[in-house]
């Protein structure tokens, strides 16, 4: 009985003692090491997802333009925008009334520094509501120097997600660009080259300049500029 009574509390302490070794060694790790080790596990599950993708293109009957559609979806949640644009591509080809596919590729292309094509697909579905898409399309607009359109779109940001950045970023074309009429140019030499220059009688009514700046600002709580 004491025998039976040792082995069970010497049980117990061998127990207590694994655990708590085990504990600490988790403890023990920083939280750089365990960054690594997540970021090592998405990275493998990422390779095993792509994989299985392919694999399933090969399949009868699969239904190559979802999947196509899944594996740029992948690419694009990787950071991977270029590879994410040669998939989705051929998808949008065949498929330009499908919302989701020409969101995923418009904004594939201005996170990949393709602004004139992203501004194409972005112009054909000007009249979404979808704010992440209107966001986007607005970076685009600024990116193209079409201030006044991206004023526009960002102005129909209502919701709370995108609702802020866009104010922010309306703010910031506010700081950075000037608009002055051709009369208010002090300036009689510049003001003469303009009310002169070529497109002036074909556009009467362009009664304003964008004069843009290279300083940096800094966009205040109440979306003024500094």
């Amino acid at each position: 009985m004491r025998k039976t009574k040792f082995k069970v509390q010497r049980f117990i302490f061998l127990a207590v003692i694994f655990i708590f070794v085990f504990t600490f060694q988790c403890i023990a790790k920083t939280h750089l090491e365990l960054g690594n080790e997540y970021a090592a596990q998405s990275e493998k599950f990422f390779k095993e997802a792509l994989s299985e993708y392919n694999l399933a293109l090969n399949e009868p009957g699969a239904d190559k333009l979802k999947i196509n559609f899944l594996i740029g979806k992948l690419y694009y949640g990787h950071g991977e925008f270029e590879k994410a644009i040669q998939v989705l591509l051929p998808v949008y080809e065949k498929e330009k009334e499908n919302f989701a596919v020409a969101k995923l590729l418009a904004i594939s292309y201005f996170r990949n520094g393709d602004w004139t094509d992203a501004l194409s697909i972005f112009d054909k579905n000007k009249d979404s509501k979808d704010e992440e898409f209107l966001y986007f399309y607005g970076k685009t607009c600024e990116k193209q120097n079409l201030f006044d359109q991206a004023i526009k779109i960002y102005g129909k940001i209502k919701g709370i997600k995108y609702k802020k950045l866009a104010q922010e970023r309306v703010a910031y074309i506010t700081a950075k660009v000037k608009i002055a009429t051709v009369k208010d140019i002090t300036d009689p030499y510049i003001r003469s080259l303009i009310e002169t220059s070529p497109g002036q009688s074909e556009y009467p009514n362009a009664g304003a300049i964008i004069l843009l700046s290279d300083k940096n600002f800094k966009i205040l709580s109440d979306y003024t500029a500094v």
